[in-house]
């Protein structure tokens, strides 16, 4: 009888429990994407330096609540060397900012980072939305004595 008992209790959780589960088991396809789809899944929206085989796109512009404006970056090395990318020279709306920037790429890999504007003074500078940055960038390895420095990247946001 207690055997019964236990089967029927161990029923009834196991039926409780599955009115739990959700009923769809495929993911909802939202809306049309309008950025470019690279193999690795990784949405890419423009290609702004390809030198020596050193990539870098531009993913976005976002602005986080905790690390503040970024210009979000994705770097491919197919070098035989790693590398490390840095910005200088940033402007947002043809105002100069300071920015934190290190990239460091290993040989044949990849990396995603972001470019982040240190002193975010916008409201002082009378920028009330980003709507261009400027910057330019400086792909080195102190190891190997290599370095090659971009022209000035304009990208309007």
């Amino acid at each position: 009888m207690r055997r019964i008992l236990w089967l029927l209790i161990a029923l009834a959780l196991l039926s409780l429990c599955a009115c739990g589960a959700p009923s769809e088991t495929e993911d909802p396809q939202s809306g049309s994407s309008t950025v470019n789809e690279e193999p690795g899944g990784l949405e890419v929206q423009m290609l702004i330096y390809d030198a020596d085989d050193v990539r870098v796109y531009y993913l976005g512009y976002i602005e986080e609540p905790v690390y503040g404006p970024q210009v979000k970056l994705y770097v491919e090395n197919d070098k035989n060397i790693d590398v490390s990318v840095y910005a200088y020279d940033f402007s947002a709306n043809g105002i100069k900012f300071i920015v934190g920037s290190d990239t460091k790429v290993p040989s044949g890999g990849t990396a995603r980072d972001s470019i982040y504007i240190v002193d975010v003074n916008f409201e002082t500078s009378g920028i009330t939305s980003v709507e261009k940055v400027e910057f330019s960038l400086d792909i080195i390895n102190a190891k190997e004595n290599y370095r090659n420095n971009s022209d000035v990247i304009s990208i309007d946001i």
